[in-house]
C-alpha cells in the first residue's frame, strides 16, 4: 500500500504560502506541517513506532517478531512543527533519515539520507503557484557523481473550498499518472483513485473510513491491472491525550491474513 495508515492521511495536503522573508514560517506552514498533520494531541516531543507481527494463542495476543515496515521516529519542535524522521529496520538499524528545513528561496524541503546520514538519497522541494495554494513538489534525486537532478514533480489541485482533489504526478517531463481525490472537508482523504496519464485507464482505487478523531478504521485497495483486493482493520488504545499508544492491524489479501501490533511510545514536552 503506497500511503502509510500510520499517518492521518491528510499528510497530501500541502498549503504553503508564497509570500514571507526567507527563513519564516508562514501561517499555513505552522498550521500544517505540524502534529496535526499526524492526528497527534497535546504538546508531542516525539514518538516512536515499533510494530511486530502478532498471532493468538489461546485467547491471548502474542508477539512473533518485529516487522520489516511500520518502525518510525518522528521529532516535533515546541511549535509542533515536524523536524526530523527516521525508518528503522527490525534489527533497529536506521536505514533512512529526513530532515525538514526553509531553503533560501523561502520555501519547505524535506530532505532524506541513508540510515548514518552519509548520502542524500532524495530532497522534495514544495513551491508555490501564482495563487498561493496550488503546489508542486519537485523530486530530486542523485544521478551522476551524485548531483541531485529533478526527477519527477507533482501538482496538487484544489477545489474553491481549499479540499485537494487530484494530483498530477509527472516523470521526467511527461504526465505519468493522475490521482483523483475525495476528502471529508477536513483533511481526510476518504477515496483515492490512480488513473493513467490520459485518464482511461484505472490503474488503482482506495477506500478509507475514520473513527470520530480522524483515526483510519478502514481501508481498501484494489487493483484492476493485477486483479488485486487488500481489506485493512485497524483498532486502537489511547493515552490520557487522546492519542493511540497501540494499534492493531489485520490485512487481509486472500488467501493471506497478516495481523500486526504498533507500540507507540510518546514523549510530551
Amino acid at each position: 500500500m503506497k500511503y502509510k495508515l500510520l499517518l492521518p492521511l491528510a499528510l497530501f495536503i500541502l498549503l504553503i504560502s508564497c509570500k514571507g522573508k526567507k527563513s519564516e514560517w508562514s501561517a499555513a506552514y505552522k498550521k500544517l506541517l505540524t502534529r496535526s498533520e499526524m492526528n497527534l494531541k497535546g504538546n508531542v516531543k516525539s514518538i516512536r513506532d515499533n510494530t511486530y507481527k502478532v498471532d493468538s494463542l489461546f485467547g491471548q495476543l502474542r508477539k512473533l517478531s518485529k516487522d520489516v515496515t511500520g518502525n518510525e521516529y518522528f521529532e516535533f519542535d515546541t511549535a509542533g512543527r515536524k523536524l526530523k524522521g527516521a525508518v528503522y529496520t527490525p534489527d533497529d538499524i536506521a536505514s533512512s533519515r529526513s530532515e525538514a528545513n526553509i531553503n533560501e528561496q523561502g520555501n519547505k524541503e524535506d530532505n532524506f539520507y541513508t540510515g548514518d546520514q552519509s548520502t542524500t538519497t532524495e530532497r522534495n522541494i514544495y513551491l508555490c503557484l501564482d495563487n498561493g495554494v496550488i503546489i508542486e513538489k519537485d523530486i530530486l534525486r542523485p544521478e551522476k557523481e551524485s548531483k541531485l537532478t529533478m526527477t519527477g514533480k507533482e501538482i496538487s489541485n484544489y477545489d474553491e473550498k481549499g479540499n485537494l482533489i487530484s494530483i498530477d504526478v509527472y516523470g521526467f517531463k511527461d504526465l505519468s499518472y493522475k490521482q483523483n481525490i475525495k476528502t471529508d472537508g477536513k483533511g481526510n482523504i476518504l477515496e483515492d483513485e490512480t488513473r493513467s496519464d490520459k485518464g482511461d485507464n484505472l490503474l488503482g482505487k482506495k477506500i478509507f473510513k475514520y473513527d470520530e478523531n480522524g483515526n483510519p478504521i478502514e481501508a481498501d485497495e484494489s487493483s484492476p491491472v493485477d486483479n488485486t483486493h487488500t481489506h485493512w482493520t485497524f483498532k486502537y488504545e489511547f493515552d490520557t491525550h487522546g492519542n493511540w499508544i497501540k494499534k492493531y492491524t489485520t490485512m487481509i489479501n486472500m488467501p493471506l491474513v497478516e495481523n500486526t501490533l504498533t507500540e507507540r511510545t510518546i514523549v510530551y514536552y
